[in-house]
């Protein structure tokens, strides 16, 4: 008898400690992921998310029971966008997440998305019925603009087709606003924000003068629907392009025309935030090592207006010190700013004064005769300048060889072995001009093109652009001439 009751009460005791075990588990986890996928024959499983430009691996998982994965963690997982991704083909599947951190995904490796269902998840119920709605409209539209692009058809079957067409959108802008009317705190609900492009008014004018109207309005109206205070956005492959595209498309690339578009973006963002930090050292590296002619301003504006006034708190001070010298070492030479005046020395001692020049244009070029580029760079200079020497615009060049101490013959050595005698040669072999901190002297060969005011109009190109550049220059001093 009492071993009768005993089972008796293992039978009612075992199925609540089960539960009991199950819910301790969850409540030491954060975050757990089930995954199963019919027939995928690999015993691996990577779990990855977006952020901001790039896609990135969070975990990987080993096959239970013959076909389940399991990504589970105390940590809680950023909302935003995932995907698990199959090996070696690298197959996946996207899903959404938000607030329901436990969910179970099962999809077929025959037919990933077709086949695609996830439980526990109301965020991803309602990405699936708008992925499932597009599924369905897409190749429709596909189909009718490739038909209306033939080149096939005649002009009343094209205007019938074209109605058809806008009947499409129309049913999918409506879609759209049921989501964004029932669900607008969802995820979904911001991707279809993101994703929609300005509406771009008729206005009363022709030709450039028309498309000048419509961009202005678009590009002034192109963020109207992003929602800078979004954190999930990051976690997406959307703001990152809308935001690249506004920078590097919409703006005209010149330094700044590039810090106004920037200052623009980034004041959206909440100082401090995931996004402001995410930016702000993007377009700071971006630019530090861009290899377009003049950004460096970029840098040196995004250092002072931003580092050195304390909005990059997450920087060690010892490297925020370095990053605001650098910015300090490159200010004074930025385009657009007049060159540091240096007096400098010809073969004979004789003084040689930046500002005494008198022309229409100065090459300043810093250079060493150890330098692989400079032999063969320099040669090409002197070229260049026998075809320029009796310009009506007076170019002259200053050559200036960075060579100090005894190691200064090698340079007058290079200078006659190379034929640069039409050049103006000189150098500082003690320094006293301190040419190489003044003009942040690091490689060589180094050029910089100033006007007769000796601002500098352009800086660190090469000699077969010297051509290109005074072209421009001569054409935007025509220009300025006439105004």
């Amino acid at each position: 008898m009492n071993k009768i009751r005993l089972l008796f009460l293992l039978a009612l005791v075992l199925p609540f400690h089960t539960e009991m075990k199950a819910q301790n588990l969850q409540d030491t986890l954060h975050h757990r992921i089930e995954v199963q996928i019919d027939y995928y024959p690999n015993d691996t499983l990577i779990m990855g998310y977006f952020y901001g430009k790039g896609q990135f691996a969070k975990d990987t998982a080993l096959k239970q029971n013959g076909r389940q994965f399991v990504f589970q963690g105390k940590d809680t997982l950023p909302r935003g966008m995932y995907f698990v991704l199959t090996r070696p083909n690298s197959n996946y599947v996207q899903f959404v997440v938000g607030a329901d951190q436990f969910m179970k995904i099962r999809t077929n490796y025959l037919a990933m998305n077709d086949s695609l269902r996830i439980e526990g998840s109301e965020e991803n119920k309602i990405l699936k019925t708008y992925t499932d709605f597009l599924d369905e409209k897409s190749p429709i539209a596909r189909s009718l603009k490739e038909r209306i692009g033939s080149g096939l058809i005649t002009e009343p079957e094209k205007d019938s087709l074209q109605d058809v067409l806008s009947g499409i959108d129309k049913e999918v802008k409506d879609f759209q606003n049921d989501i964004l009317k029932q669900y607008p705190k969802s995820f979904t609900a911001a991707l279809i924000r993101i994703n929609r492009e300005p509406e771009v008014p008729e206005f009363k004018a022709e030709g450039d003068s028309l498309k000048l109207l419509r961009f202005e309005y678009y590009k002034k109206h192109y963020f109207d629907n992003v929602d800078f205070e979004d954190e999930r956005l990051l976690y997406s492959p959307f703001l990152f392009p809308k935001i690249n595209t506004y920078i590097e498309n919409l703006t005209i690339q010149l330094p700044d025309s590039v810090n106004h578009a920037l200052d623009f973006v980034l004041h959206k963002f909440k100082p401090g935030s995931e996004l402001f930090k995410y930016f702000l050292p993007y377009y700071l590296n971006h630019y530090a090592t861009s290899k377009y002619v003049g950004m460096d301003g970029v840098f040196v504006h995004l250092v002072k207006e931003y580092y050195a006034k304390g909005m990059a708190p997450w920087m060690k001070e010892e490297n925020l010190k370095k990053l605001i010298a650098e910015a300090d070492k490159l200010e004074p030479i930025l385009i657009g700013k007049p060159a540091p005046d240096i007096t400098v020395f010809d073969r004979k001692g004789k003084p040689v004064h930046l500002y005494d020049l008198k022309a229409g244009y100065t090459i300043l070029v810093f250079w060493a005769p150890d330098c692989g580029h400079c032999k063969k760079a320099m040669p090409k200079l002197a070229k260049w300048y026998e075809k320029h020497a009796q310009d009506p615009d007076s170019i002259k060049v200053l050559s200036i060889c960075t060579k100090l101490l005894d190691k200064e013959k090698g340079c007058w050595e290079m200078v006659d072995e190379k034929k640069l005698g039409n050049l103006m040669n000189c150098s500082d072999k003690y320094l006293k001009s301190k040419f190489s901190i003044k003009y942040n002297v690091h490689t060589t060969p180094s050029i910089f093109v100033l006007d007769r005011n000796k601002k500098i109009m352009i800086n660190k190109i090469g000699v077969e652009q010297l051509d290109g550049v005074l072209e421009k220059l001569r054409e935007l001093e025509r220009e300025n001439a006439k105004e």
